[in-house]
């Protein structure tokens, strides 16, 4: 049975049942529909398929720049979406960097604000 429905297809690739279904509806997923019962059916290549979809999802592509890179990409296309994509990467590390050290300068702030306070609001020993 080279043939998979979509159930087998999820368990196969640990993908959701609806992630399959949304994916084939975007375009990034192709089946072949049985006309007697209107079931899915998926070929093995769709394993294939979806890890490409997954692989890219997790570098953080969208799901439009998913279907360009799995469906009409070039080596040269490619090369320049996961350069665009390292850019954006890098960005956003600098923006988180900056984030933490504000942060860190606040918390630094607060300590010394209550060290200070500590020292005004020292109750006196009743005699």
């Amino acid at each position: 049975m080279n043939e998979r429905t979509v159930g087998m297809l999820a368990r196969f690739t640990g993908v959701s049942v609806h992630t399959i279904k949304y994916y084939e509806k975007i375009g990034l997923l192709s089946s072949n529909r049985k006309e007697h019962s209107n079931y899915r059916s998926y070929d093995i290549r769709t394993c294939t398929d979806i890890y490409e979809c997954m692989k890219y999802k997790n570098l953080g592509f969208s799901l439009k720049d998913v279907g360009t890179l799995t469906k009409d990409a070039d080596e040269i296309k490619m090369r320049q979406m996961l350069e665009k994509r390292l850019q954006e990467v890098d960005a956003s590390i600098e923006k988180l960097r900056s984030i933490k050290k504000r942060v860190e300068n606040y918390l630094e702030e607060t300590d010394e604000i209550e060290k200070k306070h500590l020292k005004i609001y020292i109750p006196l020993e009743n005699s």
